[in-house]
């Protein structure tokens, strides 16, 4: 990778798509960060996350395609705790990075998923893995999906940088009111 094409985990500007994209979220690996801290006598399979290798090839491939431009913010991989901390992360580094109030609303059914009946909790601390989340200007984000699309890959708009410093959570239960959890980013 050249220098100047490196592309770091941050969100920048407010208004900016948090885009998913790679596999499906499942539940497997949940749990997956905490088990390589525990005793090993006990397996417990459910923590193990299922490798696509192919998959992750056609995913390194795009986000090799996507750094040639300048479209993208930032980008991260879903690795330990998930979308729930790759999400966050990015954006409290670009708050650090621009001194601005950064936050991120996260739309929790716009996540492809491996199941339908999976908990917002799961959602969010699943560590599936061959997934990254992309952080852009909305102006990029035709650009962007036809690169992921090109590649096979499934992608969506799950959520956008906001500037009131804020992480709120947004799951649609259909009938029933949806849940909304929202608190200040960095508490």
């Amino acid at each position: 990778v050249k220098k100047e094409k490196i592309i770091y985990g941050n969100a920048l500007t407010a208004g900016s798509d948090l885009i998913y994209v790679g596999a499906r979220t499942g539940r497997d690996g949940i749990g997956g960060a905490e088990m390589a801290s525990r005793n090993l006598e006990i397996l417990d399979e459910s923590s193990v996350q299922d490798a696509d290798p192919f998959l992750e090839k056609l995913l390194l491939e795009a986000c090799c395609e996507l750094a040639e431009n300048n479209w993208v913010e930032g980008m991260q991989d879903m690795g330990a705790a998930g979308l729930l901390c790759s999400t966050s992360e990015v954006v409290l580094r670009g708050r650090k990075r621009t001194g601005k109030n950064l936050g991120a609303k996260v739309f929790l059914n716009k996540v492809p998923k491996k199941s339908s009946n999976m908990s917002p909790i799961d959602i969010l601390l699943s560590e599936s893995q061959e997934r990254m989340l992309v952080a852009s200007k909305r102006k990029f984000r035709k650009n962007i999906l036809e690169v992921f699309r090109k590649w096979d890959l499934e992608a969506a708009v799950i959520g956008e940088v906001t500037n009131d410093g804020n992480y709120t959570l947004y799951y649609d239960q259909g009938e029933k009111k949806d849940i909304v959890v929202s608190t200040k980013l960095g508490d």
